[in-house]
């Protein structure tokens, strides 16, 4: 069963994080880069 999250990884020049989904089944761990990014207060 693989479990999905939501996440963010860095900081970008512009001061906005971008988010990505995490995929972890069997103790390997992708990321899927999304379209969406939030600020430090987390607005989209």
């Amino acid at each position: 069963m693989a479990i999905l999250k939501a996440t963010v990884r860095f900081r970008n020049k512009s001061g906005l994080y971008p988010v990505y989904i995490r995929f972890t089944q069997v103790k390997q761990v992708s990321y899927v880069k999304t379209s969406w990014v939030v600020n430090d207060k987390a607005n989209l």
